[in-house]
């Protein structure tokens, strides 16, 4: 899978004109790759315990000093 980057819409005030049914979020981040991770490669998450799997984790912040985790625990949690 060859990553080419997001589709941006740019609408009028806040773009809430039509229901949005597509319920995506993307979060980029920059810093070393986790253990089952490769940089420059898009993954799809759809839960924290997969991101934990992958090597992105409380300890992967600590020891890179980044917040990826903490914020995928956010948008999870507002999720």
């Amino acid at each position: 899978m060859s990553f080419t980057g997001p589709i941006i819409n740019k609408g009028s005030g806040l773009n809430r004109e039509a229901a949005n049914t597509d319920k995506v979020i993307m979060l980029m981040a920059g810093g070393v790759a986790a253990t089952g991770l490769a940089l420059n490669t898009p993954v799809r998450i759809i839960a924290l315990e997969q991101a934990e799997a992958l090597g992105v984790n409380a300890a992967y912040d600590a020891t890179n000093g980044i917040r990826v985790y903490d914020h995928l625990k956010e948008i999870f949690r507002l999720a």
